[in-house]
């Protein structure tokens, strides 16, 4: 009797410390999953606030000379769902020559919109400054064809630019950016990408557990 009273209680203090393990582990898993979840909600949401979209295609013209054409929407949320009426792209002048943009854009841009190429200084770069001379790209609409030729001073390809949104009577900074080439692989919508990294993380933590569950019984029955 007294060997397996020592016998029962070695195994009943064996199953406690089991249970307690496993109890640390899930609460350190889910601390895993709450940490998990914070981060791409650190670097999703704030892409949700993004009201336009900048897009490009590169036409080469030979001899490291190129043009950028540049498609404008607008996703309407603008404050007050406001027109983008005046906009700028920044050209790194270590990246593009300062003195070869030349813009090209065709009717009816070139008569609806007065387009211009601002000079850089310290710390500010060369800029395609663009304002519109009637209602501006309304929300919901989007307006094809701004260009501008440039020679490339780097390596490898042009890429995306940073562009900026003013409202045309204040001049107060209303949205910043990078423009995106119409070749890319498109970006899925930022909530449903947000919600399937909860469940991938969801998923992944259930597989642990699954995995230390077992090994804890397996280590437990021998």
């Amino acid at each position: 009797m007294k060997i397996k009273c020592i016998y029962s209680c070695t195994l009943d203090e064996q199953l406690a410390k089991e249970k307690l393990k496993q109890k640390d582990n899930h609460k350190a898993i889910n601390r895993q999953i709450v940490k998990g979840v914070i981060l791409i909600a650190a670097i999703v949401v704030p892409s949700l606030s993004t009201a336009s979209i900048f897009t490009y295609s590169l036409q080469d013209l030979g001899n490291d000379h190129y043009r950028y054409i540049y498609n404008i929407g607008n996703n309407g949320t603008l404050p007050g769902e406001d027109a983008i009426k005046l906009y700028d792209i920044l050209f790194d002048p270590i990246l593009y020559s300062e003195t070869s943009l030349n813009i090209s854009s065709a009717p009816p841009i070139s008569i609806d919109w007065s387009e211009q190429i601002l000079n850089s200084a310290p710390d500010i770069p060369t800029t395609y400054d663009v304002f519109s001379n009637g209602t501006g790209i309304i929300a919901g609409a989007e307006v094809k064809g701004f260009a501008v030729d440039f020679l490339w001073l780097s390596t490898g390809l042009p890429s995306g630019q940073k562009y900026e949104i003013y409202d045309p009577l204040s001049f107060e900074l209303l949205e910043t950016g990078v423009t995106q080439a119409l070749t890319s692989i498109p970006v899925p919508s930022t909530l449903p990408l947000f919600l399937t990294a909860i469940l991938g993380v969801a998923s992944f933590s259930k597989n642990v557990r699954l995995k230390i569950l077992s090994f804890c019984n397996f280590n437990f029955l021998y």
